[in-house]
């Protein structure tokens, strides 16, 4: 310490050291008697703290400003007024990657939930994308440009006059149009809430010189197949047969409504928008709400013909119909369970949370070839743009929006479930996309100058033969064989037949020489309600009792003792029973055949479907075996936390002989993690049996 002081002095006398002459010759400074200190021999007061503050503070501020002008000006394309919002941004605080699953969340990449900040007094002007130029506004203005470009009046006069029944349509949508942006904030608000929270998909390996996207072109080409069968009706004068466009939803309670009436959910919603104006152009548009509430995607995608019907141009998938321990693999079994029935039809897909995983999945289809028009909607993502608006200028459409419209005190208001507005937003967003598919095929009918005649050339067309829809290899069983490549071979070896056999009827199966994958096909029937065709007491032989008592009434054990007996599991009577006092208009109804060990045999007739190859039922008997033309019997019990396990509590006869039950375990085919469905193998040596039946003509 000494040492250092004695340093720190020899070296400031060193330094400052002069001499007389040098101090006499130095010039002298004028001398300042106001403001504040500027350099070191100044006379003049320190300038106080608090004032270099303010100058500092003060020049970091414009600086600030100028940046903020500069980001507005060039790069948000904005103004000072009104802000210009980019959705990119807010969107992708919304976004986040999942496995399929719909697990994800809902948080922003810091972590915090997106909304919370302080919120915004200016209603925003979104820049709207190249998008929106086909939404229904877009569509809209194909017509307006046509008749500018039309040189004479009566000829667009004498257009009009030739196709008043689409005018009528076109007046329909242009109100329809209104109503919605009315809403939800106006026209650029309601086009920007369209073009987020509705995605569609484009072959990425396919030139599209129209530039109007494949999808809503295919869509389109739905539609005008529908109008053209009813001039095909007229001209065969075939009353009986309505020309129609088919929707058909799946799901679990949110989708039937649950918290709400079933006449509040969103395919109701759609269908009271649309009926009308399709039945100006002479379509009967029929919307099917085919929901169940806590159902699996497996075993209802077996049986997509009983529940939403062979004829549906329009299916969907929901994401509340995935378990536990489901993946995306579940997700593509169903669609290609879907995209084989008889019409190709367009898959919709509700979406909860951001879903890289399954829009890749789709995405690969769509390259494919083997989906033509997807189309996920998420209700949330359309919203996410709304969420930091104050209250007093948040538009109707989002006004109450967790709020449920059931009466007071009924059951289903809870989160898994979708709420009153949330169904109307779906509901209407579906509506607008349906609206902008028909009136390009009305563009296209009245041959509007702007679209090229072959415009509607797309898609897929309904045709007889089952297995005509070829499929690419099933894309998440590729990817997970791959990770699965360590597994010993004694493993893979013991586990190759079960899988052989979950793989076809989850997937399909490739045919010897052919190189394209094919579903085999499926003939379901079920106890569960609402079902267009199979029931399962078709086929039930006897065994079975109680079938004509109220659901809701208990069984004793007197009739379990005798029989079979049709009933609902404890927790779904509860349940119904619940609501049963609100009268609230759900369809669905989750009922099967219930024994214990006294209640004896089950019998039932499984019959054949005849098709192209085996046109008689002499050719099916003489010329093939059971196990000729049946690969397997799958069985499944209800989906209830039972103490029945099902491969090992019963037994089963096929064709007379005794078959071993094995549980099926492709992923989706189970609820709650516990595997409710065996597969049976028809035995080579089964026989056939007949049964006289009544067809009612």
């Amino acid at each position: 310490m000494a040492n250092g002081t004695g340093m720190t002095r020899r070296k400031r006398s060193t330094t400052t050291k002069s001499s007389k002459k040098d101090r006499e010759q130095a010039p002298l400074l004028p001398v300042e008697t106001h403001g504040y200190k500027q350099y070191k021999n100044d006379g003049r007061n320190e300038e106080p703290f608090f004032i270099t503050n303010l100058k500092v503070g003060g020049a970091l501020t414009v600086l600030l400003l100028f940046l903020y002008i500069v980001y507005v000006h060039l790069i948000s394309g904005g103004g000072l007024g009104v802000p210009t919002t980019e959705s990119e941004g807010v969107w992708n605080q919304y976004v986040t990657t999942d496995d399929g699953t719909g697990s994800g969340t809902g948080t922003g990449e810091d972590g915090e939930i997106f909304g919370e900040e302080e919120k915004l007094n200016v209603f925003p002007t979104f820049t709207l994308k190249d998008k929106s130029k086909y939404d229904s506004w877009g569509i809209a203005e194909l017509f307006q440009d046509d008749a500018d470009s039309s040189t004479s009046s009566t000829s667009t006069t004498f257009m009009w006059d030739k196709h008043k029944d689409k005018k009528a349509f076109l007046k329909a949508a242009s109100e329809l149009r209104e109503e919605f942006a009315r809403d939800y904030g106006g026209e650029n608000a309601a086009r920007e809430i369209l073009a987020q929270g509705l995605s569609t998909f484009e072959p990425k390996n396919k030139s599209n010189p129209t530039g109007i996207p494949e999808g809503i072109r295919c869509t389109a080409k739905r539609i005008v197949d529908a109008m053209q069968n009813k001039n095909k009706n007229k001209k065969q004068k075939n009353k009986s047969q309505k020309p129609a466009l088919k929707i058909s939803f799946a799901g679990s309670g949110a989708v039937s409504g649950r918290g709400n009436s079933f006449d509040m959910s969103f395919p109701s919603i759609l269908a009271g928008m649309l009926i009308e104006p399709f039945e100006t152009l002479g379509i009967e548009l029929e919307v099917r709400n085919a929901a169940v509430a806590d159902i699996a995607t497996f075993p209802y995608g077996f049986c997509l013909d009983n529940f939403l019907g062979s004829d549906a141009d329009v299916v969907s998938f929901d994401p509340e119909m995935v378990s536990r321990g489901d993946t995306t693999s579940a997700f593509e079994a169903y669609i290609r369970h879907a995209i084989t029935m008889t019409h190709a039809p367009m898959v919709l897909v509700r979406e909860t949370t951001f879903s890289e995983t399954r829009r890749n999945l789709i995405q690969q289809y769509v390259d494919e070839g083997a989906m033509f028009d997807p189309l996920i909607f998420n209700v949330e993502a359309a919203r996410i743009l709304f969420k930091e608006l104050e209250d007093s200028i948040v538009p109707l459409g989002f006004q109450d929006w967790e709020e449920f419209s059931g009466p007071s005190g009924s059951p289903g208001k809870t989160r898994v479930n979708i709420s009153q507005k949330q169904h109307e937003l779906m509901g209407r967003m579906l509506s607008m996309h349906f609206l902008a598919a028909a009136e390009l095929a009305v563009a296209h009918m009245m041959k509007v100058k702007s679209l090229p005649s072959d415009i509607l050339e797309v898609g897929p067309s309904a045709k007889a033969d089952f297995q005509h829809y070829y499929l690419p290899k099933p894309q998440t069983e590729i990817q997970k064989d791959k990770e699965k490549n360590g597994a010993s071979s004694s493993e893979s070896a013991s586990k190759s037949a079960s899988k052989s056999a979950d793989m076809s009827l989850m997937f399909g199966s490739k045919k010897p020489g052919d190189q394209k994958w094919y579903m085999n096909e499926v003939f379901c029937r079920t106890s569960f309600d609402p079902v267009i065709t199979g029931t399962l007491d078709e086929i039930i032989v006897s065994g079975t009792d109680a079938e004509d008592i109220d659901l809701l009434r208990p069984r004793g054990p007197m009739l379990y003792n005798k029989r079979w007996v049709l009933d609902m599991g404890s927790s779904t009577k509860k349940l119904a029973t619940g609501l049963e006092q609100y009268n609230l208009g759900y369809q669905d109804v989750k009922k099967g055949y219930f024994g214990v060990k006294p209640s004896g045999n089950l019998t039932m007739f499984i019959p054949y479907q005849l098709n192209d190859a085996i046109s008689t039922y002499d050719v099916l008997e003489n010329d093939y075996s059971p196990s000729d033309v049946y690969t397997s019997v799958v069985i499944c019990q209800v989906n209830e936390r039972a103490d029945c396990k099902i491969e090992e509590d019963m037994s089963f006869v096929l064709g007379n002989i005794p078959s071993q039950p094995e549980l099926v375990h492709a992923n989706g085919v189970s609820y709650f993690g516990r595997k409710y469905c065996i597969t049976l193998d028809v035995p080579a040596d089964a026989s056939w049996s007949k049964r006289e039946v009544q067809v009612s003509e």
